[in-house]
């Protein structure tokens, strides 16, 4: 009778063992779940990053070209006109108050730019600790050191897309920048074509009084 109570309680203790290892596996399996989303999360916004930044290649590329062109532009009008320039200065006034003005909007856009690149530099901390917690809860319940590796090499991965999406911030910051240069110059040329106008009419007067 005791050889048969200790067989029973042995397989007693063995489906114990068996249920144990039955929980631990679906909670591996839990984990494993929730990485894969996690995973398939981060691939799907590298791809709209991905995306993000090659709109803002284009536009910077069209921006770059516009530029350009209203760079030959000013020049060849420059040519023209800089003797007539240097007899109205007086008029430089206003057009300078308007410089001024979007070169503090300028410099707002810039700070506003920095608190996101902030944002998302915290966000990206948050996330990384996150995956700090989940190092440490996988490597006590999953066997398999070599899987965790390969799961967490993809995580660290997409991080690194994340801090290519802070460049793409940076570049979308600098075509903003672009842009307001590109303003600054309309502006200079619309001061120079005001002047042009002016010029002929004093012409005019002064044969008027010969």
């Amino acid at each position: 009778m005791s050889g048969t109570d200790g067989l029973t309680e042995l397989r007693e203790r063995i489906s114990l063992l068996e249920e144990q290892r039955l929980q631990l596996t679906s909670t591996h399996n839990e984990q494993v779940t929730t990485l894969e989303a996690e995973v398939a999360r981060w691939r799907d916004e590298a791809e709209r990053g991905e995306a993000t930044r090659q709109r803002l290649e284009y536009e910077l590329a069209v921006v770059k070209k516009a530029l350009n062109t209203e760079k030959e532009a000013a020049r060849k009008n420059n040519l023209q006109l800089r003797a007539s320039v240097e007899k109205y200065q007086a008029s430089n006034t206003e057009l300078s108050d308007r410089v001024e003005g979007l070169t503090k909007t300028l410099r707002l856009r810039e700070e506003e730019m920095l608190k996101v690149v902030s944002a998302l530099k915290t966000e990206i901390n948050g996330k990384e600790s996150e995956l700090g917690s989940l190092r440490e809860q996988n490597s006590k319940l999953w066997k398999d050191k070599e899987q965790v590796e390969k799961v967490f090499t993809e995580q660290e991965h997409l991080y690194s897309e994340a801090q290519e999406k802070l460049d793409m911030l940076c570049i979308e910051r600098d075509t903003q920048t672009e842009t307001v240069c590109r303003q600054l110059k309309e502006l200079q040329y619309d001061r120079e074509a005001g002047e042009a106008q002016k010029c002929p009419r004093l012409h005019f007067h002064e044969r008027g009084l010969y």
